[in-house]
């Protein structure tokens, strides 16, 4: 082995560093150098890669807000009841040694630029750190639901864009159809304990679902959200039931409570093509009139009302922008959208990123603006 060894030293002994001095790295020690000193709070914007310098007593202001609205401070030891609660399910389950009790870190927020009169009524999503980290098997057993349901019902429960453009070129006779868009307003704390359980009961009605299943899948739902070290809890009537921002199984959670709803609205409108993509949902109609399209607006506002969640809704729309792209029932086309202060930021030529990476930006691009846009002339 002595030889191999004196040829490993030999490698190390030639490695050869040099200073790399170009613009672009300048500009990058300027900025860290400039985030570093500044004694502003930096915030990120929630769906476009702008980041805002903000005054502590501003941002404190903005956060504080954003957890009374929701919550209200924690009554006892909540968190130790928590931690005995998963003890008992992760022993029960043979996880014990794999799952830690929850930590509590401290909740931020993420500015919503996207939203109207930002400027003068800044907007903000509320992000909770303070993991349940059984959300981590509750995402596993609600990925196993979620894809059954699909795989059975045929729903048209997107996940990407590409998905909906599939959807949107299988309609025929476009010119005869009308776009009926909405959205859920606040979808992640709009759902409640009562609606979740509706939606495994649906869930249950095409795959089986355990009762231990479900003890997993409610008991991620006990979150605690912390401020400077204090515990806060949802207010209403469930203060044990969040589906917070940012825990593990969020997403999960959300696209079963969108199955349960598309089959409510399907059931609603048998005739409908009906799609949702987690809190976006998209609806065409043939041959609607605008009373017509005025009473399925309603009917769906009704449907979703009756779900405890509330929503915004448009229809007898011809183009509509959705997600990242905009579809054209006149023309039949589909191409790019971006919204106007996300502009798009790429990889410097002079980055430490590999070569080969550096190599594969420009295909990389060209794919995807391709399979963004339609080849109908």
């Amino acid at each position: 082995m002595k030889p191999f060894e004196d040829d490993m030293f030999q490698i190390v002994e030639n490695v050869k560093f040099k200073q790399v001095r170009n613009e672009f790295q300048e500009k990058l020690r300027r900025d860290v150098k400039k985030i570093n000193s500044s004694k502003k709070v930096l915030v990120f914007a929630d769906k476009t890669r702008n980041v805002y310098e903000l005054d502590k007593n501003q941002y404190d202001k903005l956060l504080r807000e954003n957890i009374t609205t929701t919550y209200r401070k924690a009554d006892g030891p909540i968190e130790e009841e928590i931690n005995q609660e998963l003890k008992h399910i992760t022993t029960k389950s043979e996880v014990r040694d794999r799952v830690e009790n929850m930590a509590q870190r401290q909740a931020f927020i993420s500015l919503k630029d996207h939203k109207e009169n930002f400027e003068n009524n800044p907007k903000c999503s509320l992000i909770n750190p303070a993991k349940n980290n059984l959300g981590l098997i509750s995402k596993q057993i609600l990925d196993r639901i979620n894809s059954t349901i699909r795989s059975k019902t045929n729903s048209n429960q997107w996940r990407n864009t590409r998905s909906v453009i599939d959807w949107f070129s299988n309609i025929r006779e476009k010119n005869r159809h009308s776009f009926l868009v909405f959205d859920i307003v606040d979808f992640y704390p709009s759902i409640s304990d009562e609606l979740l359980k509706l939606s495994l009961a649906y869930a249950k009605q095409h795959t089986t679902i355990s009762e231990e299943d479900v003890e997993i899948i409610m008991h991620s739902r006990k979150t605690l959200l912390f401020d400077k070290d204090e515990p806060w809890v949802k207010r209403g009537d469930s203060p044990m039931f969040d589906v917070a921002m940012g825990c593990y199984d969020g997403a999960e959670v959300c696209e079963l409570v969108g199955l349960y709803i598309l089959h409510k609205l399907t059931s609603a409108f048998p005739d409908g093509n009906i799609g949702l993509y987690r809190d976006d949902g998209l609806a065409i109609f043939k041959n609607i009139n605008t009373r017509s399209g005025d009473n399925v607006r309603k009917t769906f506002s009704e449907t979703l009302g009756n779900l405890g969640l509330k929503i915004t809704v448009q229809s007898n729309l011809k183009v509509v922008i959705y997600l990242d792209v905009t579809l054209n029932l006149t023309t039949g086309k589909y191409y790019p959208y971006r919204k106007p202060d996300n502009n798009p930021l790429y990889i410097n030529a002079n980055s430490n990123h590999p070569p080969s990476v550096i190599r594969q930006i420009p295909a990389s691009i060209s794919t995807r603006i391709s399979g963004l846009r339609s080849i109908i002339s």
